[in-house]
């Protein structure tokens, strides 16, 4: 998927995009672009012949005129002006700039055309207009860049474009760290139309809840001040625990530099049960931390968490889950609406074990250790699957492969 910007751009980054002074005063063709994947406007006759004139006889339907041997030959000369940077484009280059270097920041928008220009100028100014006041946080100069800028990012980006529902969109995004341009604007230019209304109130709502200490903290305050957003988004399937644990486990680690909501996120998402059940095995599984062997230890002491989770399931280890979704669903990486029907079949704890694994290599595949090895979806077991797992997901993989 390509990623462009975020929505909720920061207040620093805003503002050194406004400073850079991107149209008006500046020539951007005075200034190099590192964007190539735009497409250019010109290459286009306007019908006039080589010396400029025009000419009101019929043109003939073939390159050669009836009765005439000469081929006629267009003149006009081929445009190999390099395309410009869309607006879209320039916001995600220049979301890479430090804080206030106007000198990365203008050369972003280098060669854009006037259009993507003043879109790109739009979103800047809007939130030095509109946010520029916002002193309470990040997170509140996010709310209010997406709530009253929410129109210039649109007309920049382009959201809409693709099919994902309200719950994808908002699951995509909590997964992005907060920082992460490219990545948060992705999940809303992917989603469907009819998606992009609810997944907008959701995330505005949710900002009243911070983060927190732990994920069922600040999920316990989503569920009270977002219940309408929340049932509106997930329709009459909110997440099962078993879901819950699969979307858990692709989320990144939250770090004080790169911190994330996708966990409390997935959790609200949830039934009230699926919630409960969740954070019970979490429970259990924490009481076995500082075990030897933690899978034993789970095995022993977390029996019922893992049954009032999973279910009763079926007789399938891990491996055979694992085979079942490479076979049925493209494997790792694959919708989990495909791979239930695989996970379902296994026993509590051998569903909880692949669910883990299949996480943890499906969010290290944007790693450059899985770009090195030209890893794209659906992922080749032989070269990408077992480079991640063997770089990132030891424990997972050993957890899973010697489940019997």
């Amino acid at each position: 998927m390509s990623r462009t910007i975020l929505i909720s751009l920061s207040c620093t980054l805003a503002f050194s995009l406004f400073a850079a002074g991107c149209g008006g005063n500046q020539d951007p063709a005075s200034n190099d672009s590192g964007q190539t994947d735009a497409s250019a406007d010109g290459g286009k006759s306007d019908g006039s012949g080589s010396d400029g004139s025009s000419s009101d006889a019929p043109v003939p339907d073939s390159a050669t005129d009836a009765g005439s041997d000469t081929a006629v030959t267009d003149t006009t000369p081929l445009d190999t002006t390099p395309a410009g940077p869309t607006c879209g484009a320039a916001l995600h280059c220049a979301a890479k700039c430090a804080s206030g270097d106007k000198a990365c920041a203008g050369k972003c928008v280098a060669g854009a055309s006037t259009a993507d220009v003043a879109k790109f100028e739009a979103v800047a100014k809007c939130h030095v207009d509109l946010c520029g006041d916002v002193t309470e946080g990040a997170l509140a100069e996010i709310v209010c860049d997406f709530d009253k800028c929410y129109d210039k990012f649109d007309a920049c980006v382009g959201f809409g474009g693709g099919e994902s529902s309200c719950l994808d969109v908002t699951l995509c995004n909590a997964a992005c760290v907060n920082g992460d341009a490219s990545c948060k604007a992705g999940c809303f230019v992917e989603a469907a139309k009819d998606a992009l209304p609810a997944a907008k109130k959701l995330r505005t709502c949710a900002a009243v809840c911070p983060p927190a200490d732990s994920a069922g903290e600040r999920a316990a305050c989503l569920a009270k001040a977002c219940d309408a957003e929340l049932k509106a988004c997930v329709g009459g399937t909110p997440l099962s625990c078993v879901h819950v644990k699969a979307c858990i486990a692709h989320c990144h680690e939250s770090l004080p530099v790169k911190p994330n909501t996708c966990a409390s996120t997935c959790l609200a998402l949830s039934s009230p049960e699926g919630r409960t059940a969740s954070l019970a095995l979490d429970t259990c599984k924490e009481t076995c931390k500082q075990a030897i062997n933690q899978t034993s230890c789970w095995a022993n002491k977390c029996g019922a968490a893992f049954t009032g989770c999973y279910g009763t399931g079926g007789p399938d280890t891990c491996q055979n889950i694992d085979n079942c979704v490479s076979e049925k669903c493209e494997g790792v990486g694959s919708e989990f609406s495909c791979q239930s029907q695989c996970v379902g079949k296994g026993k509590p704890n051998s569903q909880d074990a692949f669910v883990n694994y299949e996480g943890c290599v499906a969010k290290n595949m944007d790693t450059a250790e899985a770009k090195a090895a030209g890893c794209s979806f659906p992922y080749d077991l032989s070269t990408c699957v077992q480079v991640i797992k063997g770089m990132y997901c030891g424990n997972q993989s050993t957890s899973c492969f010697t489940d019997k």
